[in-house]
């Protein structure tokens, strides 16, 4: 008897399937169970239609997959640790969480701890490839960099250095001092000769000096 699984069956086949069994098996197992159902024609028929829908489905997930496997293999994360000092080994260890998280960080979408493949945290500072799993036999390489913490937050201070000082605003110039003008000559009073700086001596005084 020709049958259409509906569910897993060990050692018979997965959902979707068209399988032969014993007509005993069939009807007193796996029809009452509803693990199957008969392959009448309208059976046939909807088996199809679902099998193409499913393809197309596959097609379209494919797709998108490959898209986002361009994108993870360009992708370079950064993590930190703390790691003893001259020591390349890290206090704690990098997790698959925590690849996950910053790369849902750095794509901006959802990914989940058991799509990394990740057998054991990462637990040394360095470079390491990390593979995430996107469909069955489609796994794209991440690259993961962990660096030490302290090291990581010297050398942002250091760069940030000199830009802070030439953010800082430049000393405001003082105006120039003003040199106050000469003060004009007064008219003398009314009724005295003016002076004169360079009018010659009185004849009297010519005497007197010889």
């Amino acid at each position: 008897m020709q049958i259409i699984l509906k569910e897993d069956v060990k050692d018979l086949g997965r959902p979707g399937e068209l399988v032969t069994v014993a007509e005993g098996y069939a009807r007193n197992y796996l029809l009452p169970r509803k693990l199957a159902v008969a392959a009448t024609p309208g059976n046939m028929k909807d088996l199809q239609k679902r099998i193409a829908a499913a393809r197309e489905r596959d097609a379209r997930e494919r797709l998108d997959a490959e898209s986002v496997m361009d994108r993870i293999r360009e992708t370079r994360l950064t993590l930190t640790g703390r790691a003893a000092e001259g020591s390349t080994r890290l206090h704690g260890s990098i997790t698959a969480e925590n690849v996950a998280a910053a790369l849902s960080q750095a794509l901006g979408m959802p990914f989940d701890k058991r799509s990394v493949e990740l057998k054991n945290p990462i637990r040394t500072l360095g470079t390491h490839q990390v593979g995430i799993k996107l469909l069955k036999g489609m796994t794209a390489p991440v690259t993961v960099e962990v660096v030490d913490a302290a090291a990581q937050a010297a050398a942002q201070a250091a760069a940030a250095a000199p830009a802070a000082r030439e953010a800082r605003p430049a000393p405001e110039a003082k105006p120039a001092s003003r040199t106050r003008p000469a003060a004009e000559p007064q008219p003398p009073p009314e009724g005295e000769p003016a002076p004169d700086a360079a009018a010659e001596p009185h004849p009297a005084e010519l005497g007197t000096r010889a």
